[in-house]
């Protein structure tokens, strides 16, 4: 049996290498470490920034819904605990004829106004009638510096034009269908603005106008919009009838006292005569038929109406030989 015998050189080496194998290791150890620390730290915070978005995405998509909840639930609320808009519930219900009133303000602080002056001009071509309306408001001292038109045409009556004059403003409706309003985006409705027209809806034959801004307390608005209608006829008469006054809206309303003028003229076929009219309405009479007529009262009451029939038929003019 051999014995090997290690001398103490070779022992100092073989710690020696195991040494240098030892802080190797450690140093690989601490390199992969500080690799895989590198890559974790990278990864957290790209986990972090990803997070960041989501939650700050997250925060304003509920910030946008919250603000559209609050505001449906307000106008909600405000439907629920106000009386909405007389134009607006009379244009819903099917009211027959409303020549026009403003509501001002918005939500509880709403009012209807009736306007203290209305003036007709109806001009008859056979069987067509150009009517235009003219009205005017007075913005109480107090009120809001905004307003919505509201108004209801004759059966089969066509819209034409609509302007609003409000001192210094001067602004053309732009009458689109409901059909037209409900599609059109913000964008659309922002490009009528810019020429300075307003939207004016057309439900059936309810009116109801985009909002006049900037409105001035204890001054006057006017707003003039012209349509055309068929005249009624029945054999050899001929019969217009015209609401003045729609029924008492408010009571704000019913203390307004309406002067209205009503004018008439017939432009080709003069009728023989006026068969049926108000009291007090002037007819001018001419040897060739009737040329015009006009009415005028100091204080429209609530529902009046102006009704005027004729004979179509054209005098017979005798010739001298």
């Amino acid at each position: 049996m051999k014995t090997q015998v290690v001398t103490s050189s070779q022992a100092t080496s073989a710690s020696t290498d195991r040494a240098q194998f030892a802080i190797m290791d450690l140093i690989r150890m601490l390199a992969a470490a500080a690799v895989c620390g590198i890559v974790f730290s990278l990864f957290a915070a790209g986990l972090t920034l990803l997070l960041m978005n989501s939650a700050e995405a997250h925060n304003l998509n509920l910030k946008n819904s919250t603000v559209e909840a609050l505001a449906l639930t307000s106008a909600t609320e405000s439907i629920n605990r106000c009386a909405r808009p007389s134009g607006a519930v009379k244009a819903m219900s099917g009211v027959k004829l409303n020549p026009g009133h403003l509501v001002t303000g918005l939500g509880c602080d709403q009012e209807t106004l009736e306007a203290i002056e209305r003036d007709w001009r109806i001009r008859i071509n056979d069987d067509v009638a150009e009517v235009r309306i003219m009205q005017t408001f007075l913005i109480p001292v107090n009120g809001p510096t905004t307003a919505n038109f509201y108004a209801s045409l004759p059966d089969g009556a066509v819209l034409s034009s609509l302007k609003f004059d409000a001192g210094a403003i001067t602004q053309t409706g732009e009458p689109v269908t409901l059909e037209v309003f409900t599609n059109m985006s913000r964008a659309d409705i922002g490009a009528i603005h810019n020429r300075s027209r307003l939207v004016v809806v057309i439900n059936d034959r309810h009116i109801e106008s985009d909002s006049i801004l900037n409105l001035t307390p204890g001054e006057t608005v006017t707003i003039e919009y012209n349509y055309t209608m068929s005249v009624l006829h029945i054999n050899n008469s001929a019969n217009l009838n015209i609401v003045l006054q729609a029924e008492t809206l408010s009571s704000y309303a019913a203390s307004t006292i309406t002067v209205g003028t009503v004018w008439v003229e017939w432009l080709n076929q003069h009728p023989r005569k006026v068969t049926s009219a108000l009291n007090d309405i002037y007819v001018d009479q001419t040897s060739s038929g009737v040329a015009g007529a006009s009415w005028f009262s100091a204080d429209l009451s609530a529902s009046r109406q102006f009704n005027i029939q004729w004979d179509r038929k054209s005098p017979v003019l005798n010739k001298s030989g």
